[in-house]
């Protein structure tokens, strides 16, 4: 009889071993979608419910469309997609918008009904390859799980990024039989997959988001974010191209049908269109067939502005829109855009005339040279006995200068005297 019941419990000791190790894994999976765990092999922090279900995506959210003549809108590449503009359009005008983010411009724009009240505004976001983070995770590089998570295609990974639901469905804890049976049914795969998919979402998406949704017919991710005005709300749009993800940065007056209106364009428009330098040749031609009428209005902005997008620093694009918005009435609001971000990215002053620009920059070439002629005479001048570092005086530099153009048998004007002289 001792050892019937000792064998018994055996028994069971050895069932419970078992079924504790089959079933650890759900359990575990559980805590990382909820609570967060910290493990050998893996490691989440409390998880926010908002990462686990997507939300429903809606391209519309006002069932109400304005009527609206189609000639009043055009599509245009843009940086890395084709996206519509208002062009001649009465009730809506386009403002350009840039951030600097180091060296980069950062192109976007604002769709409004004047300066004051902004329907719609949109913004470049940021580029990046689309890898898997097999490394963050020790689960996911073992090789049972590494292999698996690998043959799964970009594209096919992406969408799952933002229309899978990582919570168990049908899964009642209050009854632990019908819990286990449940849990039972799912592989391991499956779960370890998901966490993946958690992890992919924790490092994509923005921190301060509300919800994410998917738009099947775009393969489009949308990710929302509240915004600093409550009565916006921001969103960033997602793309996949090849292993790149590309990013856009909506955002839309809340509850506003014209708002609405222009954000259901902008979403069923939308098209990726990779930009490269050559890319503004298409703008500037465009901008060349228009009539002469035309290219005085801001219709010539809006499509220069797009081809600038793929050569930030062509200064012929610029001086163009220059030149033909001065003829036009109306146009001041574009013009000191023009001259701001030429004094800031290119460092010219783009509100004088052309002639003017090509003075000045051959005088910045010519006081370039002369800086590095003085400095070739410090060298030397250094063995006579004065300080390498001291200064020329005004006197040697105009010497030097006039002593060089002779001997270039330049003939020196006397503007350049004036020039040097002060």
């Amino acid at each position: 009889m001792k050892v019937f019941v000792i064998s018994t419990i055996t028994i069971f000791f050895v069932v419970g071993i078992f079924f504790a190790a089959i079933f650890y894994p759900y359990f575990i999976y559980l805590n990382a979608i909820s609570k967060g765990i910290s493990s050998k092999f893996i490691n989440f922090p409390p998880t926010d419910q908002s990462l686990i279900r997507m939300g429903e995506f809606s391209k519309k959210r006002i069932k109400e469309f304005i009527p609206e003549n189609e000639k009043n809108w055009s599509i245009f590449h843009f940086s890395n997609f084709e996206i519509p503009f208002p062009v001649e359009n009465p009730l809506i005008q386009f403002y350009p918008s840039t951030t600097r983010m180091g060296k980069f411009e950062i192109f976007g724009g604002s769709l409004n009904r004047d300066k004051n009240l902004v329907y719609f505004s949109f913004m470049n976001g940021p580029t990046f390859s689309f890898d898997y983070p097999i490394e963050k995770q020790k689960v996911f590089a073992l090789p049972v799980f590494k292999n698996l998570l690998n043959k799964i295609p970009k594209e096919k990974m992406f969408e799952l990024v933002f229309n899978r639901d990582l919570e168990i469905k049908n899964l009642d804890t209050s009854q632990k039989v019908k819990t286990l049976q449940r849990l039972w049914t799912i592989p391991y795969q499956e779960l370890v997959l998901n966490l993946l998919i958690l992890q992919i979402r924790n490092d994509l998406f923005p921190k301060n988001f509300t919800s994410f949704s998917w738009d099947p017919d775009k393969k489009l991710g949308v990710v929302e974010q509240p915004d600093q005005n409550p009565g916006y709300f921001k969103e960033t749009i997602f793309l996949l191209e090849k292993d790149k993800i590309y990013s856009l940065e909506f955002r839309t007056h809340k509850g506003d049908l014209v708002s609405d209106n222009i954000r259901f364009r902008f979403l069923n428009n939308l098209k990726f269109k990779e930009s490269y330098p050559e890319a503004f040749i298409s703008s500037y031609n465009d901008y060349r067939a228009l009539p002469l009428s035309k290219k005085i209005t801001p219709t010539s902005f809006t499509i220069l502005y797009c081809g600038l997008t793929h050569d930030p620093s062509n200064i012929n694009i610029l001086t163009a829109i220059v030149r033909d918005l001065k003829k036009g009435k109306g146009n001041e609001n574009y013009l000191d855009w023009i001259y701001s971000y030429g004094k800031r990215h290119l460092n010219v002053d783009l509100s004088i005339d052309q002639a003017m620009i090509d003075a000045a920059r051959i005088e910045k070439e010519k006081a370039e040279k002369l800086e590095r002629e003085l400095k070739e005479a410090r060298k030397l001048r250094a063995p006579t006995g004065k300080n390498e570092s001291e200064d020329i005086s005004k006197e040697e530099k105009v010497e030097l200068f006039l002593k060089d153009a002779k001997e270039k048998g330049e003939e020196i004007e006397e503007n350049d005297r004036v020039l040097i002289e002060h």
